[in-house]
């Protein structure tokens, strides 16, 4: 049986919070005995870890990482140098603490994670301390508005051609088009595309919004893992030998994602792109044009968007400006 059972309660229910906000609550020890403790410390703390593995048996490494942001701490009971008794019984103990700006939201993910957390800790002279960390959310935004970036529309173009039998066949091309590079979740992408089939093999296009997540070790060689994933999807039928697939205003909708970057944060990065993809029968080796995309939380102001009614026209000309697509920070494998 715990002689000791330490509850953390917070006055905010939903236990969400921004940066720059206040946190408070009370924190309940509960005592069957009477302890000697040296003093009771209850702190907001938020930090970030990564951690992977790569190869395997003796020849397995490890990739790991932390960065410490905050630590607020108030000593609710003792003087942290000499020994008092806490008798039996239910004591109580309120915080209060006045969260950072600039920190990071809470994110947990396949290779690491940014946690906030209240923790109680009883210092315990020559016996393990007896601690309880209870989790908190931080919700950040980011305001489109503010990166000149967002309202650049993009152009993207490629082409392949495709070898048989040490013969190459006529190529398969596509030109991607988007009236701007910033949304916000529920904003929809209208897509303008062309995609070409010269070759003999059957083509089938998709376009999909994939997220990669970037983990980065403290290692001498600053290793980083990335991970993808897609969170929308919307495929086309295939494309016969010599035809060609016109994608007029065809939207895709952000789904209810974290903003891109994870800002604050120096291990665990997030970036967005939309993907057009042209399958190749017969080949791993499919024809994929990508371009960066910003998912914010503010919408972005004067701009003409689907989801408020709104249609893009349609649009693969050349002659309307730069429309180079923004450069993405990595070479993506993207997935199938």
């Amino acid at each position: 049986i715990e002689m000791t059972v330490i509850s953390v309660n917070f006055d905010n229910p939903s236990k969400i919070y921004q940066p720059g906000q206040t946190i408070s609550g009370y924190v309940s020890v509960e005592n069957k005995n009477t302890l000697s403790a040296r003093s009771i410390t209850v702190a907001a703390q938020g930090y970030c870890k990564v951690r992977w593995t790569e190869g395997s048996g003796t020849d397995t490494q490890t990739y790991s990482n932390k960065n410490k942001y905050y630590k607020l701490q108030s000593t609710v009971w003792g003087n942290g140098s000499s020994s008092s008794d806490l008798p039996t019984g239910n004591h109580t103990y309120t915080f209060n603490f006045v969260l950072p700006h600039n920190i990071p939201a809470s994110k947990e993910a396949l290779y690491g994670k940014v946690v906030h957390e209240i923790k109680v800790n009883i210092d315990i002279p020559r016996r393990i301390d007896k601690h309880k960390e209870a989790p908190y959310i931080i919700k950040t935004f980011l305001d489109l508005n503010k990166n000149p970036k967002a309202k650049v529309p993009i152009r993207a173009t490629k082409e392949k051609h495709v070898c048989c039998f040490c013969c190459k066949s006529g190529p398969i091309s596509a030109i991607l088009r988007i009236d701007r590079t910033g949304y916000i979740p529920g904003d929809k992408i209208i897509i303008n595309a062309e995609c070409t089939n010269m070759t003999k093999r059957k083509v089938t296009p998709s376009a999909k919004i994939v997220k990669v997540t970037t983990f980065s070790s403290e290692n001498f060689s600053r290793e980083k893992k990335h991970h993808e994933t897609v969170s929308t999807e919307i495929k086309h039928p295939e494309i016969k030998s010599g035809d060609t697939d016109f994608w007029q205003a065809q939207a895709i909708t952000i789904p209810d994602v974290e903003p891109s970057y994870l800002e604050h944060c120096l291990i665990i990065d997030v970036h967005y792109y939309l993907v057009l993809e042209l399958k190749i029968s017969k080949t791993t080796k499919n024809l994929v044009v990508e371009s960066e995309i910003i998912i914010g939380s503010h919408f972005l102001e004067d701009t003409d968007n689907y989801s408020h009614g709104t249609h893009a026209k349609a649009d693969l000309g050349r002659g309307q400006g730069a429309m180079s697509p923004i450069s993405p920070p990595r070479k993506m494998k993207i997935l199938a």
